[in-house]
């Protein structure tokens, strides 16, 4: 049988009263206590209870007997079920571990946490309300900030240790924890300066503020409740019921062992000369003293009473006082425990739909009437209420407010009337209470919202296409988006807290990167152009605008730099000029070309007739001929002009690129030297490409020509590779806008010469522009090249480096199927004939020598130097021609007027056109006016008297 210290406390006089009595008395005092005691024994069938005791002083603590608030709830509880508790002293761990294995029944004053939970059973009333706080002794600490890498004591696996640690972590506040096992061994180890703070319930707190030194800070966080337990699969479990009856009853009892317990611990710190314990002392001296003091004594104790009367009262208000007070921190601890809440759930940060529709659950509970109190929240144009709802006259709420603005309100309702209670139906603190969740509502609201447009703001950063860097003072990345990544090749990691300078290409000097860093400090902003370089090395140009960018007071805090990549632009804007420089050559090429053709039309006509009049074995023979070959070279450099400026008609057709390939490289091996190697990779399943062949063999031949001269020393090797490519919008190999996407034939030509340097790589497609020595060539092949390819609507591309060779690309669409290969074939004749021919040109050396073929092929013919003469001549004497041919450009009246007017009197009379160049004017345009054939000069016998008879004999 257990029995308390304060029991033991009465016995003593009373034992000491027997001893003084007759010896019978006393036996028989003795004999009773001796049956009384044991009764309990014989009791075999009353429940056994084993009890965990671990040091959580005042609530419960072990010295040389278990003790505290929750020991005297359970010894009241087992005196009236009739238990028999055995107390067993651990700490917590060893309490928890002695619980599992089931040698415990009942651990009291836990807090519940999720941990506990899974192998515990709680009890359903608090039996004590605390909060966690943190306590010093030698340290000024005020503010959760003062905890800024500090040594902080707390017990290991408690809900103290974890909501501290989150609400630090959520501050950004760093510290050091050292974990114990119970409230005592982490105030121990402050006592030795193992650490610098310690953090623990204010219940024990409070009782070794009285013992000790250490003093509680300001800080104070994290209210919970202490509960008996009891394991899941234990064999009394039915008990908790039982000692939540009890609980609830010494809670409501006046004078309870809960009054007892405050009054003991909480009220202030009584003197060890207290009212009984002077009383006890007068009794024993009124014992002592002889008789004769007894007078003496008797007026002494009366003053004495006097004072301990006074002090009893003093005692009892402090006690009256102090029950209020613990009564209005009972009412009060809802609100407290509703703003806890809020808080907690704010600092989740969920979304504002979830947390208002989570908050306005957290609202009735901690109002004085829960069982009737309902709430709603709103938020612009949505509401979030508690269940049940509904809107009554009984009404309290507070406004939402965002940047000034009403945007909703926290409402709170009685669903019924009740009497008022002190301040009315609600309390100031309520009011206090709506007032703080509002507040704490909008500013949430507030953040989100800020939250909101900065994401948005990010996204749209984000998803730009343009690359935008953030940097700092010093030039250091503090952020890229995925453009920068995309365009740079540089991964977002790799590139912060690196400086902008690993993108320089070399393109720019010192001067340049100065001049911009003037801008941006004295003007706060620059906008150039930079040519940078990727990760893979290569190359790429971009428009910059760099801004300073400034804090609220002003000061430059970081660089933003928005960039556009402009390597296309720039290549395009390339080609545009290099399109404008070939067109200005078209029209030089066109303005020269008819007096050119005019004048080569006298020498090789003129030419050939003095050829064909001397004998072979004539020695002027010879001489004439080599004329005619110098005047034909003349007409293929004109050729070639009109070819550039693609100012001449091309017969395109299906043709298969292989064969040229082989054909043109039978012809270059006999002119190669041996040491010059050729390799040829020709896949022969290329498929056809319209095309004129004799331009295809040309550009070959041309290419091949050029590549022969990049290898000086003959020494090398020559390789041709055609294949064909897929080209797509999203390939960077090709930067001209002309090639659109489909499949082409990719025709290499790879020399392993000398290579061009970036300078002269710029201009070889330019008109005239060459590096030979004079004489050895013209200027115009490379240029004529790129003419044809862009007749034939393709592309053609260089790449090369000093000293490594170069590498040409010729790009030619691919045709879907085989439509067979339509070449012409020329027979070569000259026949005559006798009909009568009319013949107008302004040029009298070409009327003289037109005159001559014609005589010469058995003709008559009539010649005018205009076109009005012969017009005027022909309608008097119509019937006398078979054939009008005429020069297109005449004073006057050109070819083309007089061929019409010609026409107009006889539509189907025979008509050829002769001109020594046209921009506008083509075979198929001329025949559409009725034309039947139309030539450019210069005009050999042979095509004369071709043309002539084919336009007789085809009516």
């Amino acid at each position: 049988m257990l029995i308390s210290r304060d029991t033991l406390s009465m016995i003593s006089p009373f034992r000491q009263f027997i001893s003084g009595t007759t010896p019978h008395i006393a036996t028989l005092v003795l004999i009773l206590l001796c049956v009384t005691g044991s009764l309990p024994a014989a009791a075999n069938n009353r429940k056994a209870l084993r009890v965990g005791i671990f040091p959580n002083k005042p609530i419960v603590y072990y010295e040389d007997s278990a003790q505290g608030l929750f020991v005297d709830i359970l010894n009241y509880t087992a005196e009236k079920e009739g238990w028999n508790l055995e107390y067993i002293p651990c700490d917590l761990e060893e309490c928890f571990e002695l619980i599992r294995e089931k040698k415990l029944d009942i651990i009291p004053a836990l807090e519940k946490n999720s941990e506990r939970l899974e192998f515990l059973s709680f009890s359903q009333e608090p039996v004590w309300t605390f909060w966690e706080t943190i306590y010093t002794h030698k340290l000024k600490i005020n503010t959760l900030f003062d905890l800024q890498n500090k040594r902080i004591g707390v017990v290991r696996k408690s809900s103290t240790s974890e909501a501290l640690q989150n609400l630090l972590a959520d501050l950004g506040i760093q510290a050091h924890y050292v974990f114990f096992g119970d409230n005592p061994a982490a105030i121990a180890a402050l006592h030795r300066n193992e650490v610098d703070a310690v953090a623990i319930n204010n219940t024990f707190g409070f009782s070794e503020q009285r013992v000790s030194d250490i003093y509680q800070t300001s800080i104070v966080f994290n209210p919970s409740s202490a509960y008996f337990a009891m394991h899941k699969a234990g064999p009394h479990a039915d008990i908790l019921p039982t000692v939540d009856k009890y609980t609830r009853d010494l809670k409501s009892a006046k004078g309870s062992l809960f009054e007892q317990f405050q009054q003991k611990w909480f009220s202030e710190k009584q003197r060890y000369w207290t009212a009984k314990r002077i009383s006890a002392l007068g009794i024993l001296l009124l014992l002592v003293v002889a008789l004769p003091m007894a007078f003496w004594r008797y007026r002494s104790l009366l003053h004495v009473n006097r004072q301990l009367t006074e002090s009893i009262s003093r005692c009892r208000e402090i006690e009256i006082g102090q029950n209020d007070l613990l009564g209005d921190m009972g009412e009060r601890i809802k609100e407290l425990h509703c703003m806890y809440a809020v808080a907690e759930l704010i600092r989740k940060q969920k979304s504002m739909q979830e947390t208002h529709r989570e908050l306005v659950a957290l609202l009735p509970p901690a109002w004085q009437y829960p069982e009737i109190t309902c709430a709603r929240l709103t938020f612009h144009d949505q509401e979030w209420i508690s269940e049940p709802f509904a809107e009554t006259q009984w009404k309290q709420s507070a406004g939402i407010i965002i940047h000034g603005t009403p945007c909703g309100a926290v409402e709170v309702f009685y669903l019924e009337e009740q009497p008022p209670r002190d301040e009315g139906p609600f309390l100031k603190e309520e009011r206090d209470l709506i007032d703080g969740i509002a507040r704490s509502i909008s500013e949430f609201n507030e953040l989100n919202i800020v939250r909101e447009k900065q994401d948005l703001l990010l996204h749209a950063i984000d998803q730009a296409y343009e690359s935008v860097i953030l940097t700092d003072l010093k030039g250091d990345v503090q952020y890229t988006n995925p453009a920068f990544e995309k365009l740079t090749g540089y991964r977002r990691e790799e590139i912060l807290g690196e400086n902008p300078r690993l993108l320089k290409s070399g393109k720019h000097n010192a001067v340049f990167y100065k001049q911009m860093w003037n801008d941006l400090l004295q003007k706060g902003a620059w906008h150039g152009h930079l040519i940078n370089r990727k990760k893979d090395g290569s190359l790429f140009e971009e428009d910059a605008t760099i801004t300073a960018v400034h804090n609220d007071q002003g000061q430059v805090t970081n660089f933003v730099a928005m960039k556009r990549d402009v390597t296309r632009e720039v290549s395009l804007e390339k080609q545009l000029r290099q399109a404008g420089k070939m067109e200005a050559i078209g029209t030089l090429a066109g303005g020269i070309a008819h007096d050119f053709n005019n004048i080569l039309a006298a020498i090789l006509g003129y030419g050939e007739m003095a050829k064909d009049q001397l004998p072979a074995d004539e020695p002027a023979r010879q001489d004439i001929v080599q004329l005619l070959k110098a005047g034909n070279r003349a007409a293929e450099l004109v050729k070639q002009i009109l070819a550039f400026s693609r100012q001449t008609e091309i017969q395109f057709t299906p043709i298969h690129i292989q064969s040229i390939v082989k054909e043109a490289f039978k012809l270059l091996q006999s002119s190669l030297p041996a040491t010059i190697r050729i390799e040829q990779h020709i896949d022969s399943e290329c498929r056809q490409v319209l095309a004129d062949p004799t331009q295809i063999h040309q550009v070959l031949l041309n290419l091949c020509t050029n590549a022969r001269h990049a290898m000086r020393n003959d020494c090398g090797t020559l390789t041709v590779t055609l294949s064909e490519i897929l080209i797509t919008d999203a390939d960077s190999l090709f930067q001209s806008a002309r090639l659109e996407t489909g499949t082409y034939l990719d025709l290499q030509i790879r020399d392993t010469g000398c290579g061009i340097n970036a300078a002269t790589l710029d201009k070889i497609f330019d008109p005239f522009f060459t590096t030979k020595k004079t004489g050895e060539g013209t200027g115009l092949g490379l240029s004529v090249i790129h003419g044809i390819i862009r007749q034939h609507k393709g592309e053609i591309t260089v790449r090369s480096r000093v000293g490594e060779g170069t590498v040409f690309h010729v790009y030619l669409p691919v045709i879907n199927g085989d439509v067979g290969n339509s070449t012409p074939v020329r027979i070569e004749n000259i026949p005559a004939g006798h009909e009568h021919i009319l013949l107008v040109d302004d040029e009298p050396a070409i009327i003289d020598l037109l005159q001559r073929m014609l005589h010469n092929l058995g003709y008559t013919t009539t010649a005018f130097g205009n076109g009005r003469d012969a017009l005027n001549h022909y309608k008097r004497n119509q019937d006398n021609f078979d054939l009008l041919i005429t020069d297109m450009t005449m004073p006057e009246m050109t070819g083309i007027t007089l061929a019409k007017e010609v026409l107009q009197l006889h539509p189907d009379f025979p008509v050829i056109l002769c001109s020594g160049f046209s921009e506008t004017m083509t075979n198929e345009q001329a025949i559409a006016i009725g034309i039947k054939k139309f030539i450019l000069k210069p005009i050999l016998k042979h095509r004369l008297a071709n043309a002539v008879r084919e336009v007789l004999d085809n009516g």
